[in-house]
Order: C-alpha cells, then sequence, then structure tokens
C-alpha cells in the first residue's frame, strides 16, 4: 500500500510493476485515494511513452486505467481512459473503433465543463481519420483543435496534432503544407526535454521521410529515416524502431538495395504482429511488395497482394490507401502474368480509390500503368495520351522519378514512330534524373533505350557502349541481392545482353562477344562459387535458430506425405523410373495429400527465403564486383575443343574455341526452328513411351520402334545439319568435345544427332562429348577433377529402390554397381543401401565424404518448382534443395533415373534443378537423364558405363563407349534407350 508520503511518480511506479490484469485490480482497490488527476494523467502518459516498445503490457495498463476511472468515479478519468483506449484501437488497425471511443471521449470532456480536454481528445481522432483515408476531415478536426492546445501550451499534444496533420495533408498530395505541419511540430517539441519527447521528435522525422519517399527523394528519405532509426534505438523503443526499419526497406528497393529491404522488412514485421499492429504488419508486407515486383515474382506479389486484400476487407478498409496501392500492384502482376482484363480492372480500380481518397497523385501511378499497357499492346495513341495525363501531375508536384518514367514511356512510343530526335531528347531526361536520384533500375531502362535508338541510327559503336553500360547497372542492382534471387530478376534483361552481343558480332570482334554471352550465362552459379558464397541452409546466429527447426519440421512432414502418397501408388508405376507425386489418381484422399504436400513446399519456400536473405550480408553495404567472365581456355584438354551456343534475338549462332583460337559462326538456324524441332522430338519419345506400356506382340513392338526410330533420325539429321554441319571444318582435328547449350538447347542431346551419309550419330564420330551449363564453369570443374588427394571423397555410396518392386531392374543394378566397385581397390569401401534402408537421412549422413555417388530409383522434376525436383528414397524424396544444402567431395554423381538432367530454364539462362544443385554442392561430374527411361536399358547402360569407367577409361568416354555398345543393340536402337544421359563438367578420370 502506498503511503501519504509517496510522491505521483512511486504510485506510477509501483502500479506499473504489477504483472496481471487481477494484481492491477487489487493494487488500484487498495489506493484508491491516490487515484488523483495528477496520477491519473501521468497514468495515460506513462502508457504512451511505453506504447513504443511494449505493446502487450500497455493493453493491461490500459484497462487498468479505465478501472482506476470507475474507482474513482471522477468524469475526466474516464475521459483520459477513453483517450487511451482509443490510441492502442489505432495502434492495433481499429480506426472504426478509435473514432468512437474519441467521440465519447469528447462528449464526457465536454459534459464535464472542460473544452481543454475535449480538444485533447481529438488529437487521437486526426490519426483514426488519417488511417481511414478520410485525410481532408482529419485536417478540418486537427486544425480547429490546435489552436486551443498551443494557447495553453500543451507542446506534447500540439506537436501530436501537428505530426496527423502532416501525415493528412500528405495523404491529400499538399507536400508544401505536409512538410510545414511536420517541422512545425518538431520546432514545438524543441520546448521539452523529456526521453519521450524526443522519441517524438523522432517519430516526426520518420514521417518526414514518409513524404520524402512519396515525392521520389529517396537518397533524402533513407538520410531522414536511418536518423529516426538510431533516436529510437537509443532510446529502446522497438515499435518505433520498426516503424522507421519498414521506411528504409522502401528506401532501399527504390535505390535498388533489394536484399538490405527485404531483410530490414523481415526484422520489423514479427515486432508488429507480436505488438498486435496489424495496421503495421499490413504496410510491411506492402512494403516487401515493390520488391518482388522488381525481382519479377509476380506469382508472390499476387499472393502477397490477395492476402493483404482479404486482411483489410475483413476489418471494412475498402477505400483506403493501402487497398489502392493493393490494386495497383495487383495490376501489374497479373499483367505480367497474362490476365490482362483482370490487370487494367485492378488499374482502374486503384486509381478511383486514390481519386475517391483526394490524391491525384496516387491516382496517377495506376494511370502510367495503364499506359505502359497500352504500349505493350501497340496502342501507341492511347499510350500516349495516359502517360501526358500522368506526366502533367507528376510535373506539377516536381516528382522527377516518376515524371522521368513517362519520358521513358513517351521515348518509347517516339521510338515506335521513327521520331528518333525527340526520343533521344527524352530519354536524356530520364537518364539524367535516374542518376541524380541514384536509382540503378531507371538508369538500366533509360541507358537500354538510349542503345536502342543509336542502333536504330546504325551508331554501332555509340549503341554498344550504351548496352554495356546498362549491363552495368544491371550487374549493380545483381550484387545488391540475395544470389538465389538473382536468375528471376534477371529474366527481363536478356535484351541487354543480347543486343550486346549482336553489335559485337557486327562489329567483328568475337572474343567481346563471347565475353558478354558468358557475362550473361549461369551468373547465379557462377557467382556463388567465384565468391565461395555458402547460401546453404543452417544456424547462423541464434536467431536464424527457430527458423531452421520450423524449417525442418516442414520438411519432414512433406518428406511422410510424400512416402504416403509414393506407398499407394507403387503398384500404378511402370517400368519407367519416374514418378509424379503430385499427379496421382484423383481420390479425394490422395488429393488432400497432394494440397498438403503443396502447403508443405511453401512453408519450406519461404523459409528458406527467409534464412538466405537474412544471412546474405555479401549483398549489402559494398557492391562487389562481379566475377571475372573469362572462358579459361587454358583448362581445355590437348585435343578438345568446345562449341558454345547462344541464342540472340531469335538467331542461333555458335563459338567454337580450343586454347589458342575463337571463331563465331552465325545464323545456324533459328530459334523458332528449333523449338518446333525439339516438339517434334518430344512427341517421338512419348510414342516410345507408350509403346512400351501397350500390350503388343514383340514382333509388333519392334516394328513400331523401328518406325518410330526412322521418324527421329530423319529428325536428328535436320538438327545435325543445322547444328554441326556449319561447325565441320572448326572441329577437324579434336577428339574431344565439350558442348555448351543456351536456352532451349539444354534440353537437346547433342550426341545423339544424326548423320544420315554416314549413318552414324555424333556419340559415334567422337572418343568423347561432355556438357557445361556455362563455359565459365569449365575451370571450376577441371580443378574439382584434380583435386589433392586429401581433398577427394573416399568410396562409393550406392542406393537402389524400386518404390515395392516397381522398378524390377532397379535392385539388380545398384547390386551390380557394387560389385564392380568393389573389384577396383582404388575406389576404397562401397556401402550398398537397397529398398527400406536407401534412406534419406543416410544418404546425407554419407555422401559428403565420398568420391562417388549412385542412385537408382524413380524421380521426378518440377517445372513448376525446380528446388523440388527430387529422387524418391524409402523414406520420402531427395530434392534438388536437399542437395543444395550438402557439401560434396565426388568426382562423380550419376543418378539413375528419371529427367534428373532436366531443369527450369530462369533468366540468365539458369537451369535450376539438380544439375545446378550438384555443381553447387561441390561435385566434379554429373551423369543425368534428360527425360523418362526404361528401367531394363538403363540398368544394362549403366553396368556398360561402370565397367569401362572401372577398367581406366575417362568419364566422357566410357560413357560413349556404354552408349555405342547400347545402341547397336537390335532392341535398344531408338535414341529414347542409349542417349537419355550426358555428363556434365569434368570428363576425366575419376
Amino acid at each position: 500500500m502506498v503511503t501519504d508520503s509517496s510522491s505521483v511518480e512511486e504510485f506510477v511506479r509501483r502500479w506499473e510493476e504489477h504483472n496481471s490484469s487481477e494484481e492491477l485490480r487489487h493494487f488500484l482497490e487498495q489506493s484508491i485515494p491516490f487515484i488523483t488527476d495528477e496520477a491519473v494523467l501521468r497514468m495515460k502518459g506513462r502508457i504512451l511513452e511505453i506504447s513504443y516498445s511494449q505493446a502487450p503490457r500497455v493493453v493491461r495498463l490500459a484497462e487498468s486505467l479505465k478501472y482506476a476511472a470507475k474507482l474513482s468515479q471522477q468524469p475526466l478519468h474516464s475521459v483520459y481512459a477513453l483517450i487511451t483506449a482509443g490510441n492502442l484501437a489505432n495502434q492495433e488497425g481499429q480506426p472504426q473503433e478509435a473514432i468512437r471511443l474519441y467521440d465519447l471521449a469528447h462528449q464526457q470532456a465536454l459534459d464535464a465543463g472542460s473544452p481543454l480536454e475535449a480538444a485533447r481528445s481529438y488529437i487521437g481522432k486526426v490519426w483514426a481519420l488519417h488511417n481511414q483515408s478520410q485525410y481532408k476531415e482529419a485536417i478540418e478536426v486537427g486544425e480547429a483543435i490546435r489552436p486551443l492546445l498551443l494557447a495553453a501550451n500543451e507542446f506534447q499534444a500540439v506537436a501530436s496534432v501537428d505530426n496527423n496533420l502532416g501525415n493528412s495533408y500528405q495523404g491529400i498530395a499538399e507536400y508544401e503544407r505536409a512538410l510545414a505541419a511536420l517541422e512545425r511540430g518538431i520546432v514545438v517539441l524543441s520546448n521539452l526535454t523529456t526521453p519521450h519527447s524526443r522519441a517524438f521528435a523522432a517519430m516526426i522525422k520518420y514521417n518526414i521521410s514518409l513524404m520524402l519517399l512519396d515525392q521520389n527523394r529517396y537518397q533524402e528519405a533513407l538520410l531522414i529515416a536511418t536518423e529516426a532509426t538510431h533516436i529510437q534505438q537509443e532510446l529502446g523503443n522497438t515499435v518505433a524502431l520498426a516503424a522507421c526499419q519498414a521506411t528504409i526497406g522502401l528506401c532501399n528497393i527504390q535505390l535498388g538495395h533489394f536484399n538490405k529491404a527485404l531483410r530490414v522488412l523481415d526484422e520489423a514485421r514479427p515486432v508488429f504482429i507480436q505488438n498486435n499492429m496489424d495496421g503495421k504488419a499490413i504496410m510491411c508486407d506492402l512494403n516487401s511488395i515493390p520488391c518482388y515486383l522488381a525481382l519479377n515474382r509476380f506469382e508472390r506479389v499476387v499472393e502477397y497482394a490477395e492476402g493483404t486484400r482479404a486482411r483489410l476487407q475483413a476489418k471494412g478498409q475498402n477505400i483506403t490507401f493501402e487497398m489502392g496501392l493493393i490494386h495497383h500492384y495487383l495490376g501489374i502482376a497479373l499483367d505480367h502474368l497474362g490476365q490482362h482484363g483482370e490487370a487494367m480492372a485492378a488499374f482502374e480500380q486503384a486509381r478511383q480509390i486514390f481519386t475517391a481518397i483526394g490524391n491525384l497523385v496516387l491516382a496517377a501511378n495506376p494511370t502510367f500503368e495503364q499506359a505502359e499497357f497500352h504500349f505493350r499492346h501497340g496502342e501507341l495513341e492511347e499510350s500516349e495520351a495516359l502517360c501526358l495525363q500522368a506526366a502533367l501531375i507528376y510535373q506539377e508536384q516536381h516528382f522527377s522519378v516518376n515524371n522521368a518514367r513517362c519520358s521513358l514511356l513517351l521515348g518509347r512510343i517516339r521510338l515506335a514512330q521513327h521520331r528518333l530526335e525527340e526520343a533521344l531528347h527524352l530519354v536524356n531526361m530520364a537518364l539524367m534524373a535516374g542518376r541524380n536520384a541514384q536509382i540503378p533500375l531507371l538508369v538500366y531502362q533509360a541507358l537500354l533505350l538510349q542503345a536502342e535508338i543509336a542502333e536504330f541510327r546504325g551508331e554501332q559503336t555509340h549503341a554498344l557502349e550504351s548496352y554495356c553500360a546498362s549491363l552495368t547497372a544491371v550487374e549493380e542492382m545483381r550484387g545488391r541481392m540475395a544470389a538465389e534471387t538473382r536468375a528471376s530478376f534477371v529474366e527481363d534483361k536478356e535484351v541487354a545482353y543480347q543486343g550486346a552481343v549482336a553489335l559485337s558480332l557486327e562489329l567483328g570482334d568475337w572474343s567481346q562477344a563471347l565475353k558478354l554471352v558468358e557475362r550473361g550465362k549461369s551468373r547465379g552459379l557462377v557467382e556463388l562459387l567465384v565468391g565461395e558464397l555458402d547460401v546453404r541452409i543452417k544456424v547462423r546466429a541464434e536467431a536464424d535458430r527457430p527458423l531452421v527447426a520450423e524449417l525442418e519440421k516442414w520438411r519432414i512432414k512433406r518428406n511422410q506425405l510424400v512416402s504416403q502418397v509414393a506407398t499407394t501408388q507403387s503398384a500404378a508405376l511402370n517400368a519407367l523410373r519416374a514418378t509424379s507425386l503430385l499427379e496421382a489418381p484423383s481420390e479425394s484422399t490422395h488429393l488432400s495429400r497432394q494440397a498438403e504436400i503443396k502447403e508443405c513446399e511453401k512453408h519450406i519456400s519461404l523459409l528458406a527465403e527467409q534464412l538466405q536473405v537474412r544471412n546474405a550480408t555479401y549483398a549489402e553495404d559494398v557492391v562487389l564486383q562481379p566475377p571475372e567472365t573469362r572462358l579459361a581456355t587454358e583448362y581445355l584438354e590437348e585435343g578438345t575443343v568446345l562449341i558454345e551456343y547462344y541464342i540472340c534475338r531469335g538467331e542461333v549462332l555458335a563459338f567454337v574455341l580450343d586454347r589458342s583460337k575463337v571463331v563465331a559462326v552465325r545464323r545456324l538456324t533459328t530459334s523458332k526452328e528449333i523449338n518446333r524441332h525439339l516438339s517434334l522430338f518430344r512427341l517421338n519419345l512419348a510414342r516410345v513411351t507408350h509403346l512400351l506400356a501397350e500390350n503388343l506382340e514383340p514382333k509388333a513392338k519392334q516394328e513400331r520402334l523401328k518406325q518410330a526410330e526412322d521418324n527421329v533420325r530423319a529428325l536428328l539429321y535436320k538438327l545435325y545439319r543445322q547444328l554441326i554441319t556449319p561447325l565441320t571444318e572448326h572441329l577437324e582435328g579434336y577428339s574431344h568435345l565439350i558442348i555448351v547449350p543456351h536456352g532451349v538447347l539444354h534440353y537437346l542431346p547433342f550426341h545423339a544427332l544424326y548423320h544420315q551419309p554416314t549413318n552414324r550419330y555424333l556419340l559415334e564420330e567422337w572418343e568423347e562429348i561432355s556438357y557445361l551449363p556455362s563455359g565459365s564453369l569449365l575451370s571450376f570443374c577441371y580443378k574439382r577433377g584434380q583435386r589433392p588427394l586429401a581433398e577427394r571423397g573416399q568410396g562409393a555410396l550406392v542406393m537402389g529402390y524400386s518404390s515395392g518392386g516397381s522398378l524390377a531392374h532397379c535392385q539388380n543394378e545398384a547390386q551390380a554397381v557394387k560389385a564392380l566397385l568393389t573389384t577396383n581397390p582404388a575406389i576404397g569401401p562401397c556401402q550398398l543401401y537397397l529398398e527400406e534402408e536407401a534412406q534419406h537421412q543416410r544418404f546425407e549422413a554419407e555422401a559428403g565424404e565420398r568420391q562417388l555417388i549412385h542412385l537408382a530409383t524413380h524421380a521426378q522434376f518440377r517445372q513448376d518448382d525446380p528446388l523440388f525436383s527430387a529422387l524418391l528414397l524409402a523414406d520420402g524424396e531427395l530434392t534438388a534443395q536437399d542437395l543444395f544444402n550438402l557439401e560434396l567431395k565426388a568426382s562423380l554423381v550419376t543418378f539413375s533415373a528419371c529427367e534428373t538432367g532436366l531443369g527450369k530454364l530462369g533468366g540468365g539462362d539458369e537451369l535450376l534443378g539438380l544439375s545446378r544443385a550438384c555443381l553447387y554442392a561441390g561435385a566434379s561430374s554429373l551423369v543425368l537423364s534428360l527425360w523418362r527411361v526404361e528401367d531394363q536399358s538403363v540398368a544394362e547402360l549403366m553396368q556398360l558405363f561402370y565397367t569401362r569407367l572401372l577398367a581406366g577409361r575417362r568419364k566422357g568416354a566410357a560413357l560413349r563407349l556404354a552408349q555405342v555398345t547400347l545402341l547397336q543393340s537390335e532392341s535398344y536402337r531408338h535414341p529414347f534407350f542409349w542417349a537419355p544421359f550426358t555428363l556434365i563438367g569434368h570428363a576425366g578420370l575419376l
């Protein structure tokens, strides 16, 4: 019990010490004499002070203040309690409830004869009206109460009004008045010296940064937000600190610092969630969306936007700033996903919402996006009209960056109209604005358009300089993001790489052209290897531990579900080593499990990305120089020639090089022709698959296979003439061939191209054929193949899993491989696991120390999500993501299953899937398949391969000899049987 001599501060201190609602009630009941006006005001003030950092505690204290007012039976005490409750409702994203509470407080204050307290009660109402996007009403209330508060020297209250007025003026795009109100609030606070006044001044600075952000003044916004962050951090105000971080995140997105943006937003979001501040958490999600738009992650944008829209609709917030943003972002994403009608509807909805809340500048943003939409669809007049409409508003408000984007679009329109001088003037203005504001994405876009204009005018040297400068801007941005997010970012930047390559070739600089090709191919993987970047999922800091544990929980659950589906499917699986676990029969149980598997994958992907972004310190503060893209020809062995294909503006061309020379051969064919032939090739393979499944007499089956073989040979001969014949004069005198494909050529088995005049496949013309995803990986694979003895793996790991016997030859293959390996003492001990012993955990435990790894099982390529491409084991799937997380020393990894060599083509010709995962993990060489393979022929091929490999043949030569032997068998002459496997990486000795 507080004694008579206790001060108000002592009373409030003791009141705060109680942690439960029951304790607080008991304390107040024992302290009724001390519940004075001064004490209640101090209690209210204390709640406001700690609301910046301790929201759960604030809720209990606010309830306690309400109870104190009930005990004291003083009318103004009830007013203070209602104001406090309104403030909390505002913080928790319930502005309508807050307004109701403020109105009650206002009326009670008037009834008690206190106009000053009535004015105080409406400070928060200004904030709540702003949060409802009722900006004009907020301004009317704020301007009415400010003189009353100032006359009473209520400096803290006046500053609060100024802060809320500034935000509301910003909401209707009256930026001069907004800045004046906010700066006025800081001046008023200079009359006070309390920690709370300092924290509130920092909060006003934070709001100034938001306004500067709206005006495209990103560097200024970042500077002021950072200053506010330091103050809140020093004062220990975690919630206010998180709000500042969210703004810093948005600034960094605009400045091209994508990883830093996602990281600080990721740090801020849980603070708001823990403190029941759903409105702030929603803004965190909304602030993340521009980053995902820049990264071309449009499905993620739709997911975020639709989820956030549902949360706002549940609160009845349909005509708000946030809802307008959601529709704007949705429109951009839907347009890129090909849902054009829905996109235009979303833009129109956004425009109507921003117009309704009185912000014509924000309404200009979807108008500009509509202009972009019409331009992409060739509707130049409509595009120009809308673009000029938006530009006029941006110019009036001095929005230099947004206006520059309009200039760029108008420049593209003028180029399409062949009005080149106007186009050049517009692009130069945009380029200057982008450089002044330090917006690398805008700089890239301007330089790209500058290059296109110069090329159209025939100024090839100038155009090439601009293309190369645009690539520098792209690579600066790439360096500011986590390595595994880079592939999607460059998806729409290929035009710049292709433009630079095309002009280098036109100018006769083949070496420069090849460097540019390598600069744009598989850069994500090359950068990981050059920079020795460890992006594996593991605990690097204590804060990572719960995320890693949660990810592992979802991974285990997914594997359990996969095993259940595989068990029910095993009887239906045929002799192909493929499994389609997400395409199981459509019984309700299967559908339910499929949905659960997808849900697990969603959580795994989100957590993995969160960990990668959190730990990508290499992508922040200092921009790393892009890794050297030189194709290290000194690693080409004697007698070896390398062909690097490239698809440039629809033209298929090739670079042929050895240790001393580079030759470019152009116009081999077109990408359209390649796509057509590849589709026919796939249809032929599918026909063979169906023949194997049909119940035919052996003779009839052989006749149909022969017909399919004749058809595919004719097709492969056409491809030979297009892709090999024009290079013949440059290939003479070599015995070993390395092929570096590009684009859809990654899916083509070059070794199966057929030369009709000699009746030989390309495989038969060479002693050895191997593949690389990028020429820049030549040195890495070679060095791994020549690892010192101490760094090499020892022994072999062999697994065979037939999924309940559905693969009759799978176990025999694994046993035969083990027997062959055992005869070679140089390999070391060989561990064999069959059927139920072939488990995921065993693979992870042992694979890292093995020289040779061989898995014979079912597999699945996932075009929809290549990180979940996988091999089936007894306790679930071994996914590409799992392999990515390993550290391998293997000289050879063989996945004897279906489609293990397929990958999804990402930006920068990044082939996403099992092969990329194994190369990152450390493997020197991979033997993987390009299509679904037949069980018996694969078992025979693998025995032939290992027999020759262990007889001392090089890896590439051993696979080639095995394939030649198999194709000479009458039963396996179709390439379907002997050609699916390719050797990727180092082709030398084990």
